[in-house]
């Protein structure tokens, strides 16, 4: 697995790097390359000689702002000295890590050398994965770099669960706004606000990743399933009522229902203040409403969908049907002879008889 990938990536490099020389050499290189510091060479030389791992390490940390602003260096060429100087660190020297995320955080190309530093770091070294994970995606996200996090998922995934909920909640935040509006950014954001329980007081990010999450949720109904069961919806209704209010509609009340507040004052400024598209919620409603029928029944009827959702023929009725299958939520079979749908399995829609008294008291309070 990744886990045994790391291990074997972290065996490797170390043999590559502490070959014979291999320190010399390529501090002989990097004097050549750095023309601004005269004494470089001499100075690692002295380090070398003595034996200092610690002080040729701050050395060369020193140098890497000037590395990747050279203009005579390539990329490729600046991960040889970066890989070597990212396991030195690791390995030797890890007190000076803050100080080397702080330096390659200087230029876009550092990105790459991080998750180098990253994984050579061991699961015994848990605060400093955390502290260089937290400065990689923070970086990725300044320099719109994301697209380097994604093979490095599977290792933070295995890191979470061995986290407090404190450094757990940090990292899923920040992976949260490092991926947004990816399909993995918007499965760290659900996890994060499963760190809050129930009435528990939300940080300002955790409100705009909540409020950004639902509108997410109210254009893809697969969504708004997962998010009407956090235990911190409350919370998050303080600051955003009217987004948990068509939440809370989307998942319990009936289509005519959930219209009926569309076309209200109250409905109307929700749509107009978040910029949401009426017909998408509509449509999402009566994949929901078809769903509930499934959900009720294991055979239900033409008459009884097209009552639900308005429809007008069969046609319609069985183009509501495939839409449902094929989002997944439902596994059916049209008995078009019949005019009956046999359902195999259905997602659950509803949450209960708290959910209800929920909805109720909504749908109550409209004209308030």
């Amino acid at each position: 697995g990744q886990a045994n990938f790391c291990a074997l990536f972290r065996a490797t490099m170390s043999k590559l790097i502490v070959a014979q020389d291999a320190d010399s050499k390529l501090v002989s290189w990097l004097g050549g390359h750095l023309p601004e510091s005269p004494s470089f060479a001499s100075t690692c030389s002295g380090f070398i000689a003595d034996g200092d791992k610690a002080g040729l390490a701050k050395a060369l940390v020193n140098v890497v702002p000037q590395l990747l602003s050279s203009q005579s260096l390539a990329a490729a060429d600046l991960q040889v000295p970066l890989t070597y100087l990212s396991h030195l660190i690791a390995t030797e020297s890890p007190s000076l890590s803050s100080e080397y995320l702080k330096a390659l955080s200087t230029s876009p190309q550092g990105l790459t050398s991080m998750a180098t530093f990253y994984n050579f770091l061991t699961d015994s070294q848990k605060d400093m994965k955390v502290d260089t994970l937290t400065a990689l995606l923070s970086h990725a996200t300044v320099t719109g770099q994301q697209a380097v996090l994604l093979p490095a998922l599977s290792t933070v995934d295995a890191l979470l669960p061995t986290l407090g909920l404190s450094p757990r909640r940090s990292v899923l935040e920040s992976l949260s706004l490092a991926l947004a509006g990816t399909p993995q950014g918007y499965s760290y954001t659900l996890q994060y606000l499963r760190t809050y329980p129930q009435s528990s007081p939300l940080t300002l990010p955790a409100l705009k990743l909540a409020q950004s999450a639902i509108k997410a949720g109210l254009a893809d109904v697969r969504k708004a399933l997962d998010l009407a069961s956090l235990p911190c919806l409350s919370s998050i209704e303080e600051h955003a009522s009217g987004l948990v209010k068509l939440l809370r509609l989307y998942v319990s009340a009936t289509y005519a229902e959930f219209s009926s507040y569309l076309g209200s004052e109250a409905g109307a400024k929700v749509v107009s203040d978040e910029g949401l598209d009426v017909a998408v919620l509509e449509e999402n409603m009566k994949v929901l409403e078809l769903l509930d029928l499934c959900n009720r029944e294991r055979l239900v009827g033409y008459d009884d969908v097209a009552a639900a959702l308005g429809a007008s023929s069969d046609g319609e009725v069985e183009a509501w049907i495939v839409k449902t299958t094929q989002l997944g939520l439902v596994k059916a079979r049209m008995d078009q002879v019949g005019r009956v749908v046999e359902v195999g399995e259905s997602r659950k829609r509803r949450f209960g008889k708290e959910g209800w008294e929920e909805v109720r008291d909504v749908l109550g309070r409209w004209g308030k």
